[in-house]
This record gives C-alpha cells, sequence and structure tokens, in this order.
C-alpha cells in the first residue's frame, strides 16, 4: 500500500507576514503625519519583532525622545517586491500599527535602537486584503495618535 500524496500545507497568515518582514529591504514609518522611507534599517528578532537603527540626529528618533510616556504612534509599511521583471511586481505588502519605542541598548554610536510594539498586522497579497493577522489590545493607555501639539 503506498502512501496517498498530500498537498503541502499553506503556510499560516503568521508565517507569510513574518516572510515579508524578513525578505523587504526598505520601509515606510508614517508619524507625526511625516512620512519616511528607511532602506537596510530594520531587523526582525526571532520573535518577529521589528527594530531600527536610525541615526540619533534622526527626526523619528528625535519624536520618540519627546513622545508622552516614551511611545510613539506609528504605521510602518513593507513591500515584497518579486526580484525579476514581471507584470505586477508587488507580491505582498504588510502593514503593521503600534508604538515605537526606545529598544533599550544604548550604544556608543550615534545611533539609536527603536522596537515596534506592534497593535495590529494586516497581509495583503497579490490585491487580496487578509483578515488581521492579529490585533494585540493590551495597552489601551495607548491608543491616542500624538497631535501636532504634541512637542518637548
Amino acid at each position: 500500500m503506498s502512501a496517498a500524496a498530500t498537498p503541502a500545507a499553506e503556510p499560516t497568515l503568521a508565517e507569510q507576514t513574518r516572510s515579508v518582514l524578513a525578505r523587504a529591504v526598505s520601509l515606510t514609518v508614517t508619524t507625526n503625519g511625516l512620512r519616511y522611507d528607511l532602506v537596510g534599517l530594520h531587523t526582525v528578532d526571532a520573535r518577529g519583532q521589528v527594530r531600527l537603527r536610525l541615526p540619533a540626529d534622526s527626526l523619528p528618533a528625535a519624536h520618540v525622545a519627546c513622545a508622552p510616556r516614551g511611545a510613539l504612534a506609528a504605521l510602518v509599511e513593507f513591500t515584497d517586491i518579486a526580484p525579476t521583471a514581471v507584470r505586477d511586481r508587488v507580491r505582498a505588502r504588510v502593514t503593521l500599527s503600534g508604538w515605537l519605542t526606545r529598544a533599550g541598548r544604548e550604544s556608543a554610536t550615534d545611533e539609536i535602537d527603536l522596537r515596534l510594539d506592534t497593535a495590529r498586522a494586516t497581509l495583503e497579497t497579490r490585491g487580496k486584503p487578509w483578515p488581521s493577522a492579529w490585533t494585540n489590545s493590551s495597552s489601551p493607555s495607548r491608543t491616542r495618535w500624538p497631535s501636532t501639539r504634541d512637542r518637548c
């Protein structure tokens, strides 16, 4: 008796999201109504948490330093682009919303480490939006987006 061929299991939403985060070279951060395109300045740790390494004198680093309770609301967008020229090069998009905070690691260089404490993750593949991969509502006290009046 031979074993029936079983189709390969589809990756879960979490696995697909993590793959996009790991493959992405660049990202866009939106905070305080401003957009920043960052190339090569992020990593994804073993738990899937996004970390940014920014120049200490950059505007996003200054906004985090001045943020109430040390947490700055942010929207982070990743796009997975096919490496070859095809009609539709965008394979997937991931949008993370949450709070940027200092990662706690101090450095002797002129850089600052930030981490994104994710509250919501959304995955879109080939134009089809998926339901949110997950939502973390453990920080209800930090749901307010800063206004232009929130300055140091």
